[in-house]
């Protein structure tokens, strides 16, 4: 068996795994249970997905395709508020209307 990705963690291996399994490629997860091993052991790189040798050709080249699928094109993540000055302006409109009620 030869390694095709290595993942994040158990979850991310069991996404690939089925994945690669809806192309009819048997595999297999390794080290999903290391992870547990916090204090003694790095908690990274050790969940493998591994395919038999006929099909790491092809397992190979689905995982290239799921990285680029899944790359981060912009590292530096957009503010949850892109428009806060339309924002402050809506919310100094909110607070006068209800000054003028109370008058």
């Amino acid at each position: 068996m030869k390694c095709v990705y290595q993942a994040a963690d158990t979850l991310e291996a069991h996404l690939v795994l089925g994945l690669l399994e809806q192309h009819r490629i048997q595999g297999f997860i390794e080290g999903a249970h290391l992870t547990g091993g916090l204090g003694e052991l790095p908690v990274q790189n050790y969940v493998r997905v591994l395919v038999n040798d006929v099909d790491y050709e092809v397992g190979r080249r689905l995982m290239l395709e799921y990285d680029q699928a899944n790359a981060i094109t912009d590292p530096l993540p957009q503010p949850v508020f892109r428009h806060w000055g339309w924002f402050v302006l809506a919310l100094l409109a909110i607070i006068a209307a209800e000054s003028l009620r109370f008058l």
